[in-house]
């Protein structure tokens, strides 16, 4: 039997102290994104940066909750993805991990597909196109370490970063296309997660630049919209100055001053729709752009659980896979 893990790093249960602080706890405790070693980085994550952080998060989360009618619409969205995979392609068994987002997520994905029998390849799909050490690096090192104890003799294969894979990139602009046929925009702003500048050296001193891939991404995806004349990078959701640059939440306010009044905005690294687009983007940046005399802003959804999303996973899953 083969098996299907689509990765990502998760989100809270719900919008509760509870569970938001658990899943910060969960995520900032893990040395991928804190390298200091033990007990200080508990000490740091649970002293100092949940108190000064909870409160915001639980303020966003309870947002989000509420767009979408109670749900956290990236367990949603990964539900979907999942139950529909499972349809389309019946030889794989596909399962969704998000790593953080509860008490013992990795500990549920095993007995689920323990109880569902032996496997004899299992590939690790992270939804994360670009590769960054708090991410793409976290959710492999944690499944693969995970999956070899469980299941010692299947076979583990790994996709690597598909930011430049043509297919990807096809879909991306899939997506933009029905908003730049019914729409004349100014600019086509890409948005990606930023990352600790620490965090940037790590990736290119073990062979990977995430922000020479976020580039990458974003001029492959421009090359196929000649409707639109000109387009601007930037990083969202940053934890401090050290962190990429030019940030979204200052440069997407003061494009109205600079004439850009019309606004397509993409997130190419989000494969699945979550907090960081529908809200942070779509939501509060959109309302900054509007309130700076801005008159259109437009974001591009994600790609999600569409018929041609799944191609992509089957695809990008079975070039890695042995015959």
């Amino acid at each position: 039997m083969r098996g299907l893990i689509l990765a990502t790093i998760g989100t809270p249960q719900d919008a509760s102290k509870e569970s938001v602080s658990r899943y910060l706890s969960n995520f900032l405790g893990d040395s991928h994104v804190i390298s200091i070693p033990q007990p200080f980085r508990k000490s740091l994550v649970e002293n100092r940066i949940i108190p000064r952080h909870l409160a915001l998060s639980m303020k966003r989360y309870q947002a989000l909750q509420k767009l979408f009618g109670g749900e956290m619409p990236l367990r949603r969205n990964m539900e979907n993805v999942v139950q529909k995979m499972r349809l389309r392609f019946p030889d794989w068994k596909t399962y969704s991990l998000q790593l953080y987002g509860g008490e013992s997520e990795v500990e549920q994905l095993l007995q689920e597909m323990s109880r569902e029998g032996e496997f004899k390849e299992i590939t690790i799909l992270p939804l994360y196109p670009q590769c960054t050490v708090s991410s793409y690096c976290a959710v492999v090192d944690k499944a693969r370490e995970a999956l070899h104890k469980q299941f010692p003799e299947a076979t583990l294969h790994v996709v690597p970063p598909y930011y430049a894979d043509d297919r990807y990139i096809s879909l991306l602009q899939k997506k933009v296309r029905p908003f730049v046929e019914h729409n004349r925009y100014d600019l086509l702003v890409t948005s990606y997660h930023s990352i600790p500048l620490l965090h940037q050296w790590w990736g290119m001193c073990f062979g990977y630049d995430y922000h020479k891939q976020c580039h990458t991404t974003t001029k492959k995806l421009f090359q196929l919209l000649p409707e639109i004349k000109s387009y601007q990078l930037v990083f969202q959701s940053a934890m401090g100055k050290k962190w990429l640059t030019p940030f979204a939440e200052k440069e997407l306010p003061l494009l109205p001053e600079k004439g850009v009044s019309k606004v397509l905005a993409v997130c190419p690294g989000f494969i699945v729709d979550c907090l960081e687009t529908v809200y942070d983007i779509e939501q509060t940046l959109r309302k900054k752009f509007l309130d700076k005399g801005g008159k259109v802003f437009d974001l591009v959804p994600a790609l999600n659980s569409e018929e041609d999303t799944l191609d992509l996973f089957y695809a990008l899953a079975t070039s890695c896979h042995t015959p």
